[in-house]
């Protein structure tokens, strides 16, 4: 992961400032932008890359799993890749992303791995955001292993929905409560009467 972000700061010359938009520039510099600047054609543009993999990302999230048999992920990227491309076989995609990215490795023979946790959670987040699906987040604030896929949701839309719904318990618990918090720290926009709604509880309780 360091190398990843010393390599986005050569190619960028600086760093963004927020953690979502750190993984986003990784994600541009090495599904594409890098080959690019090197003259080497690609198959698919980096935006492409990223829209199969955020099938998998989220896929992998709702199997609570870090490692995928090759012919699991195959089936699960068949779709969205034809999507895309209807000529480009899945095998042959898989590997390319391994051999040109490093985003996701084959950490032993047919099995596939996002290069780190992060990765994953953060493909995820952009599949939910993208095909909006906040509401399948509702029932997962309780979830340690969905922590993150939240934070960097909130952090690239309205946080409003998911901290309302993280407060309505009756009473928040500690988690929901911790998330709420979190969230708000996060969030891209967020309607301001939360902020209060949130210091009001953590005061009472």
């Amino acid at each position: 992961l360091l190398t990843m972000i010393a390599t986005v700061h050569r190619y960028r010359s600086a760093l963004p400032g927020r953690r979502v938009e750190l993984y986003k520039e990784i994600c541009e510099v090495f599904l594409g932008k890098r080959q690019e600047s090197k003259g080497v054609s690609l198959d698919l543009i980096p935006a492409q890359k990223q829209a199969v993999l955020q099938s998998l990302a989220f896929e992998m999230m709702c199997r609570n799993i870090r490692e995928i048999g090759k012919t699991k992920a195959v089936e699960i990227i068949k779709l969205p890749l034809s999507l895309v491309n209807t000529e480009l076989d899945p095998e042959v995609f898989l590997k390319s992303v391994e051999q040109q990215s490093g985003l996701l490795l084959e950490r032993e023979v047919g099995i596939y791995g996002f290069a780190h946790k992060t990765f994953q959670e953060y493909l995820a987040s952009m599949y939910i955001l993208e095909k909006d699906r906040e509401s399948q987040l509702y029932d997962r604030i309780n979830d340690d292993w969905w922590h993150e896929v939240i934070k960097l949701y909130t952090a690239q839309t309205d946080a409003t929905n998911i901290i309302t719904f993280c407060l309505d318990q009756d009473p928040p618990s500690a988690t929901a409560l911790s998330m709420a918090i979190q969230c708000l720290e996060e969030a891209r926009q967020v309607q301001p009467h939360l902020r209060d709604a949130v210091e009001k509880i953590l005061l009472e309780t």
